[in-house]
């Protein structure tokens, strides 16, 4: 009966999971605290969907850690990327509205310790999942720079449109595996109503109504809705959202990290607001309550606030 079971549900993985290559397996190599060993790539379909993993194994062959991606219908806002990272028995999911890519900047300690081993890095880079390391270029005196958000940065609350909840203006240098040093100025804040409430909303800026190449764009909407603008008319790209490990309630407070190292290889300390699982020993950036009003960028729809995401 037990071999029985564990054939009907082999069958049913099978028509569940369609395998779109023979999957590839990476040396990780020296020691690292997690005991990884080796990490394990594959692709596959379910549902009509294309999924990505890498799995991160220990000698034993068990499972340390996970990171999936499924490009499809993510929410109500269209079409994207959905990362599931998984440490420890945690899951983290970040939603990017942005279909070719995504960037990773994790704030939590032993989930960036994970994702700095480089052979993990360059897997991921080879699928344009790109992860950030913070670091100090020559050119800055420090690798991060944050304040509150001003106001004009926010549309101003309705019924649809939330008020800020801690939020933050986070000016960093970062740079990813397998692409050059990365200026981003960004937004982080959690949202006071909607389907994301309680989540993080972190917003790229850049140059209103252009293409991510900077060049100006000319279908008014933004590639989440097949249009070619990555940047809206506020000067803010389509947002992603992390959705914390169940259970967990997040603050956006400032951080003490690493930031690269200076001329001497000296280790560079700073301050960056980032989202933690709170409990109470920090104090959270404020809430904020937007000023500024819908736009659209030349040839655009009706839904300007699209712009900023899914809440």
């Amino acid at each position: 009966m037990r071999n029985f079971d564990r054939l009907g549900f082999l069958a049913l993985l099978a028509t569940a999971c369609t395998p779109a290559d023979d999957g590839r397996r990476i040396e990780v190599a020296g020691d690292n605290a997690f005991g990884i060993v080796a990490l394990e790539a594959d692709h596959f379909e379910r549902g009509g969907e294309p999924y990505y993993i890498v799995r991160a194994l220990d000698r034993d062959r068990d499972e340390v850690a996970s990171i999936q991606r499924r490009r499809g219908a993510v929410g109500t806002a269209g079409y994207g990327l959905e990362l599931s990272v998984t440490l420890h028995g945690e899951t983290t999911r970040i939603i990017s509205y942005d279909l070719k890519s995504a960037k990773l900047n994790p704030t939590d300690p032993q989930l960036r310790s994970l994702l700095q081993l480089r052979e993990l890095g360059a897997e991921l880079a080879r699928e344009q999942i790109y992860v950030g390391q913070p670091v100090t270029p020559a050119s800055a005196e420090t690798g991060y720079s944050d304040w509150t958000c001003g106001a004009n940065e926010l549309l101003a609350p309705t019924a649809t449109v939330p008020i800020a909840r801690q939020c933050c203006h986070r000016e960093s240098w970062y740079s990813y595996w397998g692409d050059v040093v990365y200026y981003q100025p960004e937004n982080l804040f959690i949202p006071d109503r909607g389907p994301q409430v309680g989540n993080v909303i972190t917003r790229q800026l850049g140059t209103p109504c252009t293409r991510s190449d900077g060049s100006t764009c000319t279908s008014g909407t933004s590639p989440a809705q097949g249009g070619d603008c990555y940047y809206g008319p506020n000067g803010f790209a389509v947002a992603s959202v992390q959705v914390p490990p169940a259970g967990q309630t997040w603050r956006i407070v400032a951080t003490l990290h690493g930031a690269g190292n200076d001329a001497e290889g000296n280790p560079l300390w700073d301050y960056s607001c980032d989202p933690i699982s709170y409990n109470g020993g920090y104090t959270p950036y404020a809430d904020v309550v937007g000023t500024a009003s819908p736009a659209t960028c030349p040839g655009g729809g009706s839904t300007p606030y699209g712009w900023q995401g899914e809440y």
